[in-house]
């Protein structure tokens, strides 16, 4: 089957027209700072897309904790157009909640935060070894856990920063996405 394609040698016949508007409130309690927001995206080639976030904060005087909502999404590269089928390839989408915990004391400050992230609709690179030809195509979803550690230390002039990550694919049903 002949894929649609766009050459350099045809000019430019394939681009991105898009306009977005964002915008956001805050709440402040006593025991919260609640921010809402989102992002409205519309582009020529793909359908509209809305991308909210939430953020629940608060700052005591030694702890301090932040809850993060979102949602947003990847639009595909010109070339991940123009080498799927058809044209068909969709934007990949995310959703994320965060958790972060943080203490500081004087000097030290020590930062938890913990992520759940769901990419729905993965680009994925392929190649057909028999027809030689290369392409984009949507798959599937993939969930990613992860946490980090942060410490901060200042003594002085002297500031030490170090973290440590971890993170790891334990939901998918992609192959590929790896």
């Amino acid at each position: 089957q002949q894929r649609n394609r766009v050459s350099i040698s045809d000019g430019p016949k394939l681009n991105y027209n898009a306009i977005g508007a964002f915008i956001e409130g805050q709440i402040k309690t006593k025991y919260v700072l609640l921010f809402l927001g989102g992002r409205l995206d519309k582009y020529g080639f793909y359908k509209n897309n809305y991308s909210p976030r939430i953020s629940i904060t608060k700052n005591f005087s030694k702890w301090n904790y932040k809850l993060i909502l979102g949602k947003s999404f990847k639009i595909p590269t010109l070339q991940n157009i123009n080498l799927s089928e058809n044209r068909s390839i969709q934007p990949e989408i995310f959703k994320d909640i965060q958790l972060e915990i943080g203490f500081r004391k004087k000097q030290t400050e020590i930062i938890l935060n913990g992520f759940i992230t769901r990419s729905d609709h993965i680009i994925i690179y392929d190649f057909n070894k028999q027809t030689l030809a290369e392409f984009y195509v949507n798959k599937g979803f993939s969930e990613v856990l992860g946490g980090e550690l942060l410490l901060k230390k200042s003594m002085g002039d002297f500031k030490l920063k170090t973290s440590y990550s971890n993170y790891q694919v334990f939901k998918s049903n992609v192959e590929d996405v790896l």
